[in-house]
């Protein structure tokens, strides 16, 4: 995201807040669907490792630590450097996975069609 550096903190707080929901809602999105096939995996981590597993995810690792940066989000929110990385990585790194994932699922859709 070029503009990046453009946006004030309160723009900045709404990127931050949008990736932890919408981290939330993909591993339970993806929790769902391999217990839909008979996989079972509880907690995020090992939601993770299975989807990678299952080759629905290609980048365990970036996922990890998309979990590891939103718990540090969360408890460390009032660290500038901490946030600012995090939006970095936001932008440039995470995105694309979660897009990724989204297209995953759009795809079995239209296979089901």
């Amino acid at each position: 995201m070029e503009r990046l550096g453009e946006l004030d903190d309160l723009a900045k707080e709404g990127i931050v807040q949008r990736f932890e929901y919408t981290l939330e809602l993909a591993w339970k999105t993806l929790k769902d669907f391999l217990e839909a096939n008979e996989v079972m995996a509880n907690f995020p981590k090992e939601v993770i490792r299975q989807a990678f597993k299952t080759k629905i995810i290609e980048d365990a690792e970036t996922w990890m630590e998309m979990l590891q940066s939103r718990n540090l989000l969360a408890a460390h929110t009032y660290d500038e450097n901490i946030f600012n990385t995090s939006i970095d990585k936001i932008s440039n790194i995470y995105f694309s996975e979660i897009e990724a994932l989204y297209e995953f699922f759009a795809d079995k859709i239209s296979e089901n069609d």
